[in-house]
């Protein structure tokens, strides 16, 4: 957030995009602005949801407003190669540097 507050100060605008952010990352982020920053964010809720969100010259959107489905079924929808799919990651892994001893094996 830091990040995003910074560089907007060199643009016009900032759209900044998030996948079901109306539904987790914006409680987060609006949290984040209300305690941290002396910016008063305007918002459009949709019921507890966000649904926009704007801080200064910064848009908060969500994608999933416009593209209804879940990111994997994206490529396909829009006839894309396979290789433009979305990648995995295991929410398995744990933090680097600070290996889980418990098991088998401590990764």
């Amino acid at each position: 957030m830091d990040y995003v507050m910074e560089t907007r100060k060199q643009f016009k605008n900032v759209c900044v995009i998030a996948h079901n952010g109306q539904g987790f990352d914006f409680q987060f982020i609006l949290r984040y602005i209300l305690e941290e920053t002396k910016f008063t964010p305007n918002i459009v809720p949709r019921g507890t949801k966000i649904i926009l969100m704007e801080v200064a010259n910064v848009r908060f959107i969500d994608s999933l407003s416009y593209f209804p489905m879940s990111l994997s079924a994206l490529p396909k929808a829009f006839d894309l190669p396979p290789e433009k799919k979305k990648g995995y990651f295991s929410t398995f892994v744990q933090h680097i540097g600070k290996p889980k001893l418990c098991g088998p094996y401590a990764w």
